[in-house]
């Protein structure tokens, strides 16, 4: 018996290091399952910030283009305002001279009226 107690002693301290090695293999196995989970859900994150941003990206180029838009329209109105505004200054004063012409007519009129009187 004492000669079989070291090979036995042997066999024990080998199952005892081969039970160890499974446990830490399991729990690597665990953690490796858990990383490619992690790795999943931060793909998929990625993926929705990715397209949020393409998304926002393209509302603001969309944004700066009816901007640029309003803008040249705004510009062009504000053209017609000046054109519109210098045609109401010359006829105003068109107006102004018809109106002393007017006003000299009437004189001349009258004075020639009361000569014939």
């Amino acid at each position: 018996m004492n000669a079989s107690y070291p090979i036995a002693c042997r066999a024990d301290l080998l199952d005892d290091a081969r039970e160890e090695a499974l446990k830490k293999e399991r729990a690597l196995q665990l953690q490796v399952t858990e990383l490619k989970e992690e790795n999943e859900r931060l793909k998929t994150a990625a993926t929705l910030a990715n397209k949020e941003r393409k998304e926002a990206t393209a509302q603001t180029l969309a944004e700066i283009k009816n901007h640029d838009l309003l803008q040249a329209r705004f510009t062009r109105l504000e053209g017609e305002h000046f054109g519109i505004s210098n045609k109401l200054e010359r006829l105003q004063l068109v107006d102004n001279q018809m109106t002393k012409k007017v006003g000299e007519l009437e004189q001349r009129a009258k004075v020639a009226e009361e000569a014939l009187t």
